[in-house]
């Protein structure tokens, strides 16, 4: 099966000079939590609203002045459409990622394949369960990393 058969084959973009705030109210508007960057029509970056809260108010940014390009991942994960979906889920477990911008021949996006188009439309769920636990297990290793340097940061409050 070809990732062309599995992909969202709508891209939203976000010029990589839009503000910070310009981006937020994008994605309320759409309704989405990411978009792909793009500056002079190339594929730039990848910007989600977990970056706007970490990389952004969390590190007290100007929301009007700091820019999309100061914050996004950048060098975001692409595949070529015509790629396969076992080549796409090797791309999801060695990047530890959730989604990635498909593109053609000519590398212009042409859509977006999440960990969840992989679940439900290849109907291969070995295949996914593999990949989310290969995900999942990275992140928690992330955690417990985390969580030694400030222990500070993982106390609980107590129900």
């Amino acid at each position: 099966m070809k990732i062309s058969e599995i992909m969202t084959p709508t891209v939203l973009v976000l010029d990589d000079n839009a503000s910070l705030t310009e981006a937020a109210q994008k994605m309320k508007k759409l309704d989405v939590g990411f978009l792909v960057v793009t500056a002079r029509d190339s594929i730039s970056g990848l910007l989600t609203d977990r970056d706007i809260v970490v990389r952004g108010i969390a590190e007290k940014k100007d929301l009007n002045k700091t820019k999309v390009r100061d914050i996004m991942s950048q060098n975001p994960v692409t595949c070529d459409k015509e790629d396969t979906v076992e080549k796409l889920a090797q791309l999801f477990s060695n990047h530890k990622i959730r989604r990635v911008i498909v593109t053609d021949r000519s590398q212009k996006a042409v859509g977006i394949v999440s960990l969840g188009d992989l679940a439900v439309k290849t109907e291969d769920s070995d295949m996914f369960l593999d990949v989310f636990k290969s995900i999942t297990e990275a992140g928690r290793a992330q955690m417990h990393r985390e969580r030694k340097k400030a222990p500070e940061a993982s106390e609980r409050i107590p129900v």
